[in-house]
């Protein structure tokens, strides 16, 4: 098995820090972003229809704009937390 890495090995971590903890915290960003854009992707249209609207319009845009950010948020927060930086 070949193992890629981004950064060097001798790049600088916080201390106590190793690249399994930032393995784990992308893994579980995108677990999280993946249950919350399919949370959205399924509500948002039943919620446009339920408002007269077409949701092929409304919904495409909007899950869109929701998933960029909210991906942002969920990785920058877990970041944050996991890893205090």
């Amino acid at each position: 098995a070949q193992i890629v890495f981004f950064l060097p090995v001798e790049s600088d971590l916080p201390a106590g820090r190793s690249f399994g903890h930032i393995a784990i915290t992308v893994g579980l960003s995108l677990f999280i972003q993946i249950i919350t854009s399919t949370l959205v992707g399924a509500t948002l249209p039943i919620a446009a229809k339920a408002c007269k609207l077409d949701p092929a319009v409304v919904a495409s845009p909007a899950i869109t704009t929701f998933v960029d950010i909210s991906g942002m948020l969920i990785y920058f927060g877990l970041a944050l937390w996991l890893l205090g930086v």
